[in-house]
């Protein structure tokens, strides 16, 4: 695979949208979350997000634990993944590129 493939999510004012991206799946409780996407370009590369609360201060952190799984059968070379937050800002804004 080379560089080329790419695929976002985001809520930001820049620039929102999605781009090559398909929802595998999403399930949440009172207190954790878990999202499941994978590039609609390449099915066999996906991304798994699942959230629930720090062990070390549960009532103020949130734990994010990212997998990324690659089911292509070809070796996966220069992988970038970015995970941008906003500082200040009550409503959270998740940004995910791969």
């Amino acid at each position: 695979m080379n560089g080329a493939t790419s695929g976002y999510a985001t809520i930001d004012n820049v620039s929102p949208g999605i781009s090559n991206l398909t929802v595998d799946g999403f399930g949440s409780t009172a207190s954790t979350a878990t999202s499941s996407v994978h590039l609609t370009s390449l099915p066999g590369l996906a991304v798994t997000h699942e959230y629930a609360p720090a062990t070390n201060s549960p009532d103020a952190l949130f734990r994010s634990l990212v997998t990324i799984t690659n089911s292509t059968g070809a070796d996966v070379t220069d992988l970038k993944y970015v995970r941008g937050r906003t500082n200040g800002v009550t409503v959270p804004i998740p940004r995910f590129v791969f």
